[in-house]
């Protein structure tokens, strides 16, 4: 199966996992790059009026993929903005996908992800796998959510969970092919 993975990353913590992750399904990696620099306001800005960032434009055809593997974050409860952008240019050409997204995590830890992502992709995801920064810690820790926001993962943070996520995506994807 040939796989692309699409990776979108604010942080730096999703482009780790999707590195990790491209690794270990032998894909091709493509980063999702915008045309102007983000910030928090424009993060609030674009999650607030819905709005969509202009991106990089595709240097190949997504549609010579079997699978697409889309990472990143969740803001507010919404795929992150630059992922709007990938969908309207790009949903015809998408078949199957997969979405995973390592975010800080919420009390509801986004539950209205499926719905968005199939209503922007005019399909539902063959499978969505939802890592959350607040899960790395203990329960008996009690952690600020500021610092859970600047949390960075480190190499063999991003391998661990990458082996979960492809275990998952293999279970979900892989095997529906086979």
């Amino acid at each position: 199966m040939k796989t692309l993975v699409l990776s979108y990353s604010h942080t730096g913590n999703n482009a780790k996992l999707a590195k990790c992750i491209t690794n270990q399904l032998e894909a091709d990696f493509f980063p999702i790059r915008e045309i102007k620099k983000r910030n928090i306001g424009t993060i609030i800005f674009d999650v607030l009026f819905n709005s969509t960032p202009q991106i990089q434009d595709f240097d190949f055809f997504v549609g010579k993929y079997d699978h697409v593997v889309l990472i990143g974050p969740v803001w507010i409860g919404k795929i992150a903005s630059p992922f709007r952008a990938v969908f309207k240019s790009y949903h015809s050409v998408i078949g199957p996908y997969s979405f995973v997204t390592l975010c800080a995590g919420t009390h509801d830890d986004n539950p209205k992800i499926e719905e968005e992502l199939e209503r922007r992709a005019g399909k539902a995801p063959e499978a969505v796998v939802k890592l959350f920064l607040k899960d790395l810690f203990s329960n008996d820790i009690k952690v600020k959510k500021s610092e859970i926001d600047n949390l960075k993962i480190t190499d063999k943070t991003a391998m661990m969970l990458a082996n979960d996520v492809c275990k998952k995506l293999k279970a979900n994807t892989y095997s529906k092919t086979a």
